[in-house]
């Protein structure tokens, strides 16, 4: 699985494209980012039980996820009369797949391998025939092999994701007319 900088960097890029639509920026770019993070969140209960691997890669990284999130969503924003509720609710759910597109790009070196992509349609498991961001190690933190290890995956995130940002907040700002970008 990919670090949290490659998924929050992409839940910042969304931000960076929506941003102007909205009242309270500092709110809609913590859901952005957390929406971008939140099939990782399955790692709590994993700590809970101590093992981190426990159930993670599991329902929480599937297409059927993302919707549910998107339902959910749609459901908070209809009930707080929210303006914007399918951009958002739309956003959330393409967010959420995102997290799913870096999973599957992302060499997986733990059975079992690849994401749940389609439940619950089925509990078939999928990985890209070619992978793109290095795993994260998660055994053994203070070794020098697994930081110098993950220390090169945070480098290849930072090196493809953030092109994505630049890209974002280019097409932000000629969507603005030129103006200023703060975020």
């Amino acid at each position: 699985m990919a670090s949290p900088v490659a998924h929050s960097l992409i839940g910042l890029s969304a931000y960076v494209l929506v941003k102007h639509r909205h009242l309270d920026g500092r709110l809609l770019l913590a859901w952005l980012v957390l929406a971008a993070n939140l099939p990782d969140l399955d790692f709590i209960p994993g700590l809970l039980l101590g093992n981190v691997d426990e159930i993670h890669h599991s329902a929480s990284h599937s297409l059927g996820f993302a919707v549910l999130v998107a339902l959910l969503v749609a459901v908070f924003l209809y009930l707080k009369d929210h303006g914007q509720r399918l951009q958002l609710t739309l956003l959330s759910a393409g967010l959420v797949s995102s997290h799913l597109l870096v999973d599957w790009l992302t060499r997986d070196r733990g059975a079992p391998y690849g994401i749940p992509l389609l439940w619950p349609l089925t509990s078939d498991r999928f990985q890209s025939p070619t992978t793109i961001f290095l795993d994260i190690r998660r055994n053994n933190f203070f070794t020098w092999e697994i930081i110098s290890h993950d220390l090169r995956a945070v480098a290849i995130e930072l090196l493809l994701c953030v092109p994505l940002l630049l890209a974002c907040l280019y097409v932000a700002r000629r969507m603005r007319g030129g103006k200023n970008y703060r975020a």
